[in-house]
Order: structure tokens, then C-alpha cells, then sequence
């Protein structure tokens, strides 16, 4: 950040106190308008958008100065973020960013609130181990600050985060499976009764520019590519009533999906506010994906998925496998498994992958998560 842009950030003002605090401006419109509707509230901005930096933050940032172990920028952010939360003094401290690592030294620092994460986003290897750990881990090794998350509580997919926290060396207090926040409010809320099926096969988008253009992460360029030709093949071979999930509003992806499929696939426009890549998953008799978060959200459902993980990295593989999952890059093999899937009836597959799906999106249609969230949230805030 240069300093033209750190001086237009700041405020001269305190940030607004409230007994409930959302942690990051990003992802609290998901919250707002789900678990925490209609309840008071005010919005901690953290990432760097906005500095308050009136005499009372200033002041507390002075004194709590004995909270940095180690001199660097980072650990001066988290004495401005911990005096801004002492200035406002919430009871409840909750966000939809749960890896944060200033949320997570946060959480243990300041004893005056209920911490609470909510996840957000599939969790591999990748994004939860060292290199020592696993080849293509994303975090810092110990005793490096980042390298374990440490929280009270976290309101996790199912039983994967459970183990997959374990498994790394994570402290979390409390994970609660409770499934996926927007998943379980589209399926229970919006559209509780199953809407008629208008598409065969529905590829669940996953295109980045800065992957499919612009080189990022080779493995992931591969992967999406050789599904994209396979799909392309299936549908020329099947004439499958085909469809596109759209991602983004890039012209470039309606570009490149129409360069793919020409006009056998309908692309479904991406509309965030309109839940439109759950909308379309809802209407598919079956839903393709790489490793999609929205995927793994419709299993919860009961929705037949296929992933396919053509990257050549186990890391990206589905959890638990099965005819629901492909690794191997054989055209063959994915055309009968994609041919099982669409003639298999759905209490058959909810059978047979139910237990294993369950496993990866622990959804309740009585108690989804939007609705545990909240329980979890009012419990806090009517403590002595």
C-alpha cells in the first residue's frame, strides 16, 4: 500500500460501537442478509480500506502496544484492529472470512467477546498444511505466525473440516458440521421444493482469467481444459440438454464457453444477488464441477454431482470417491460415469452416496446453517 493510498484510507473518527460485530467488510452482505438479519450490527473493515484513526483508537493503540511480540507491520494491524474492537466493545465478534489470521489472533487476544467464523470456500490440503506437510501447501512453516489456525469456534461444511483440521495440527475449539451458509439457505428458504429438471448435464463454472489466460496455477489451467474438451466431446456424442453456470460477468468467459460449445450449451448468466449458479444446479439432473464450492453445497441436497479432477494434484481430489468421482484422465471412463449418474434415479443415488455426501456437507433442512449460526450468535449476545 503506498502512502497516497494509506492517507486516503484514514478517518478521524472512531469506528460505530455494537454489541455485534461483523469482522470484515468482505462476505458480511452474505451474512446480513442470512444469519444475522435484522439484527444491530457494525462493520469492522480490515482490509486496509479504511483507518480510524481518531484520539480514542490512537490512544488504545499506544497502550496495547505490549501486545507485539515481534516488530513488524502485521503485529502493529492487529494492535489497530484489537483497539478498535476494545473502542466498540462487542459481545459478539463473527465473520464469513474464517481464514483470516488476524481474525484468528484476534480470537485469542481479546477476551471481552464470542469470536465465531463462519466457513467459506473448500478446504484442501493445499490451503491447510505446510510444505513439510504436503508438497503444495499453502502455509508458512511453524513456529511462523499463519501457520496454524487457531479459533474458538468455527461453523464448518461436515465431518471433512473436522478431520482435515485435526489432521493439520489447527486448534479450533468448536467446529460445529452444520453445512455450507448459502447453500443451506438457498435449499431451505428460496427454494425448498424441488423445481423441475431442465438440464441434462450442467457444468458448474470455474473460470478465472487469471488462470485461463493469464498462466496462474498451470495444474488448474490443465485440469479445467481437459473437462472442458470431455464435456464437449460427451455433448457432441450425447446431445445432452447441456448447460453453463457462469462465474462471472466477464465477457470473456460467455467468450470462451461459446467458443467451447457454440450454441448446444445455454449459458446461465451469473447473478450473485439472484443465486443463479444454485438456481441452475437445482433445475440439472446432474452437475459437473472440478472441485466448486457451489458443488459440494448441492450435495448437501441430495444433487447428483460428478467431480472431476483432471489436474494431476490429489489435493483437488473429491474427499471421498466413488462413481461420483473421477481422477483418471480417460475419456471413456468419464462418459460411463457420466452416463450412470444421469440414468441413476435419485433415491438410488442417495443410497448409495448419501452417507459419503453427508460426510461432505452436513445440511439439515430442519436446522440449516444460516439458522445455527444465528442461535449461536443471539445465545452470545443474552450472556450475562
Amino acid at each position: 500500500m503506498s502512502l497516497l493510498t494509506l492517507l486516503r484510507a484514514v478517518r478521524p473518527c472512531s469506528p460505530p460501537r455494537g454489541r455485534l460485530v461483523v469482522y470484515d467488510r468482505e462476505g458480511s452482505d452474505r451474512l446480513l442478509s442470512t444469519a444475522l438479519m435484522g439484527l444491530d450490527h457494525a462493520i469492522l473493515p480490515t482490509r486496509r480500506e479504511t483507518f480510524h484513526l481518531s484520539p480514542a483508537i490512537l490512544w488504545r493503540m499506544l497502550k496495547n502496544l505490549r501486545l507485539i511480540d515481534e516488530w513488524r507491520l502485521g503485529r502493529l494491524f492487529v494492535v489497530y484492529l484489537y483497539s478498535c474492537l476494545e473502542y466498540m466493545d462487542p459481545d459478539v465478534v463473527i465473520t464469513y472470512i474464517d481464514n483470516d489470521p488476524f481474525f484468528h489472533r484476534l480470537s485469542r487476544l481479546y477476551r471481552g467477546a464470542a469470536f465465531i467464523a463462519v466457513q467459506n470456500g473448500v478446504k484442501t490440503p493445499e490451503g491447510m498444511a505446510t510444505h513439510s506437510q504436503h508438497p503444495m501447501g499453502w502455509l508458512p512453516e511453524p513456529p511462523a505466525w499463519g501457520s496454524r489456525t487457531s479459533m474458538p469456534e468455527l461453523f464448518c461444511w461436515g465431518e471433512h473440516e473436522v478431520e482435515i483440521y485435526s489432521r493439520y495440527g489447527h486448534e479450533v475449539d468448536r467446529l460445529h458440521p452444520v453445512g455450507a451458509l448459502m447453500g443451506g439457505y438457498y435449499k431451505s428458504v428460496v427454494a425448498p421444493e424441488a423445481p423441475p429438471i431442465e438440464y441434462d448435464v450442467l457444468l458448474v463454472s470455474q473460470w478465472r482469467a487469471s488462470v485461463m489466460q493469464d498462466g496462474e496455477y498451470p495444474y488448474l489451467l490443465k485440469g479445467k481444459t481437459l473437462l472442458h474438451e470431455f464435456l464437449a466431446k460427451y455433448s457432441a456424442e450425447r446431445r445432452p440438454r447441456l448447460a453453463v453456470a457462469l462465474c462471472s460477468k466477464d465477457p470473456r468467459e460467455t467468450h470462451y464457453f461459446r467458443d467451447y460449445f457454440g450454441t448446444e450449451a445455454a449459458l446461465v448468466a451469473f447473478d450473485r444477488e439472484g443465486l443463479s449458479t444454485y438456481r441452475a444446479m437445482d433445475r440439472a439432473e446432474v452437475s459437473v464441477a472440478l472441485s466448486s464450492a457451489a458443488a459440494y453445497e448441492a450435495v448437501g441436497w441430495g444433487k447428483k454431482v460428478f467431480f472431476c479432477n483432471f489436474t494431476g494434484v490429489d489435493a483437488r481430489d473429491c474427499p471421498r470417491k466413488g462413481f461420483w468421482s473421477l481422477e483418471t484422465s480417460d475419456y471413456a471412463d468419464f462418459r460411463a460415469r457420466l452416463d450412470r449418474l444421469r440414468a441413476m434415479p435419485s433415491d438410488e443415488f442417495a443410497r448409495e452416496a448419501g452417507p459419503h455426501m453427508r460426510y461432505l456437507m452436513a445440511f439439515d433442512p430442519e436446522r440449516p446453517a444460516h439458522a445455527a449460526v444465528r442461535e449461536r450468535v443471539l445465545e452470545a449476545l443474552a450472556a450475562p
